[in-house]
């Protein structure tokens, strides 16, 4: 899940918007800050690297897990876990669980 919104006006109006973690998994932030006016944080560049490390690690092995993570990437199983990169980098369990339940509920009525 990616949740990193720009600091500055951008985020603000925007938040973490469509497409704009495209300029974290390939290393180009620089470039957002340039059109946006904004100077990257330092949880800018660490989103970056974390993210561009579990896609090359996912496209070398088929798994995301990189070894820069703060944590490991979990498995999926009974529980729903999520790994969210964002203000924090990690796992993060029940993300919109309350969303889900209703679209579930609505489409499969249960």
């Amino acid at each position: 899940m990616f949740s990193k919104a720009p600091d500055g006006v951008s985020g603000s109006l925007y938040g973490a918007f469509h497409g704009l973690e495209l300029a974290y998994v390939f290393q180009h932030v620089d470039a957002v800050a340039e059109a946006t006016g904004y100077t990257p944080s330092d949880e800018d560049r660490a989103v970056e690297q974390a993210m561009g490390a579990s896609w090359v690690a996912f496209a070398r092995s088929g798994d995301p897990d990189a070894d820069s993570l703060p944590e490991p990437w979990p498995a999926y199983g009974q529980t729903e876990p999520t790994f969210e990169f964002g203000q924090t980098l990690g796992v993060t369990e029940g993300l919109r669980d309350d969303r889900c339940d209703l679209l579930e509920s609505v489409l499969l009525g249960t």
